[in-house]
This record gives C-alpha cells, structure tokens and sequence, in this order.
C-alpha cells in the first residue's frame, strides 16, 4: 500500500424532495490493520463521509474542499486474513444525519485515506410522520424537522359532519411519530361519532328498525306499529320519525286492518 492515500467516491446529484434533514446508511466491511504485514504507518481503520448541496447537477465541477464533512467513521469489527480466508467477513452498518438542507438536492462523497475497505450498500432516506385521525380530526403527511430534536406542529382538519370544539393540533417529532394531541373536533348536531368519523343518527336507525321488521316474525298488531313507525313518522320516540304525510304508494304498502 502507496503512502498517502487518498481515494474519493463521489454519488451522483440526488433530488430533496421537500426532506429537511437527511439520513444515510453504510454498510461496509474493513480490514484489520494488524493482519496486513508491511503497512504499518500508511494503513488506517476509518474512512470520511462529505456533502455537498446544489440546485442542479454540476457535474464533476466540485472541488475537493467544497465538500462539508459529515463524519469519520470507524469500524465497530474488523476481518483478518484468517477471515477472508474462510470467506467470514463482518459487516458494519452506521448511520448518520445532516441537516438543515437548504438547496434542491446534494451529493454525497466518501474518502479513503488508506483504508482496505469495502462499500456493500448506501442508503440515503428522510423521515416523516404519517397522515392519521385522532379526536375526528385529519392530520397530513408531513416531513420531519430540520434537526434531531426539533418538533413540528400540525394542524388538524375536521372530518365531515364534524366542527372545532378546540383547535385540532399535534406535534411531528423527528424521529417521525406523532406527539402531543391537543384540542378536538366534536360530530355537528344530528351526527354521532363511529370509528373516528360522524354518522348520521336517522340515518343508522332507520336502517335499523327496517332490517328488524324485515327479519323478525310478529302479530300482525306489532307488524302495523312498525310500518307506522318506518312510513308515517309515527314512532314511539317521535325525534327519529318522517314528518311527511302517507302517499298513496304508502297506503297500497299498508296491511289492510283485520276485521272482526
């Protein structure tokens, strides 16, 4: 291994995408200094993570000391000759965050210095707390913030059929998990909630009372109560009836009354 080293490997230009702050993800694998005869003083364990942000691809336009540096990382396991021998090589995985980003988009570099090292994979993600109901209140999609500690407040939006009791509100943390509900939504007169939703009362209660007079056997005294209640209005809780007066059509559906 030729002293002073120094080797880079740059990514291509990758879009934002509205993320604030970003997260990459290496997996590699490095070997052990000790286990390579003739490289003491050149041979090192580490390796540096860089950024760059643009509005646009540049190309290889960037300068090395553009980039900003994010990190040396180090190996938590190394492998030795007598590993890569029995083809057991140990795989590190270390993540690290940057932000705030600014710019439409950035690239990412990674220098060598003298390291035997090997990139396996390079994942580069955003968090983002997703859409959900609470208290009939709708919250969106959103990204996280800028830094590991930030918190960003959301404001929820009613669900049909229901008003503001309290302004709706929730707190996206970074780690991407919603935080700290505060005020609710309450379902509008004539709507009860379901399920993080407001239906209507009428609505379920005449569906109700057809299927019970549809599928229960009564005399035929009870029978015309129920077509009185469901046709005319005529229920015995009097708030869930239909006010319109009886059609003709209604008077054809009817029983005719038994006579004595």
């Amino acid at each position: 291994m030729s002293p002073s080293q120094n080797n880079w490997l740059r990514t291509g230009w990758l879009p934002r995408d509205g993320a604030r702050r970003i997260y990459i993800e290496v997996k590699f694998t490095l070997r052990d200094c000790n286990s390579m005869p003739g490289v003491l003083g050149t041979c090192k364990e580490t390796f540096n993570l860089y950024y760059y942000e643009s509005d646009r691809a540049v190309g290889s336009s960037i300068r090395e000391n553009q980039f900003i540096k994010i990190d040396t990382i180090a190996a938590d396991e190394s492998f030795t000759g007598a590993d890569l021998g029995v083809r057991r090589l140990k795989l590190n995985t270390e993540v690290r965050g940057v932000g705030p980003l600014g710019r439409r988009g950035f690239y990412l570099a990674f220098q060598d210095i003298g390291a035997c090292i090997a990139l396996t994979s390079v994942r580069v993600y955003y968090k983002r707390c997703v859409g959900v109901g609470r208290n009939l209140a709708l919250f969106a999609h959103v990204v996280t913030g800028a830094d590991s500690s930030s918190l960003v407040e959301v404001r929820g939006r009613c669900v049909d059929h229901a008003e503001e009791r309290d302004t709706p509100k929730m707190y996206c943390s970074a780690e991407g998990e919603w935080l700290v509900p505060i005020g609710k939504c309450v379902c509008s007169a004539g709507f009860e909630e379901h399920r993080e939703s407001c239906v209507g009362e009428y609505r379920s209660q005449t569906t109700h009372d057809a299927l019970r007079c549809l599928h229960v056997l009564v005399p035929i005294q009870e029978y015309n109560e129920h077509w009185d209640e469901l046709l005319y209005g005529r229920s015995k809780l009097g708030r869930r009836g239909n006010p319109r007066p009886p059609s003709a059509s209604d008077q054809r559906l009817r029983p005719a009354p038994q006579t004595a």
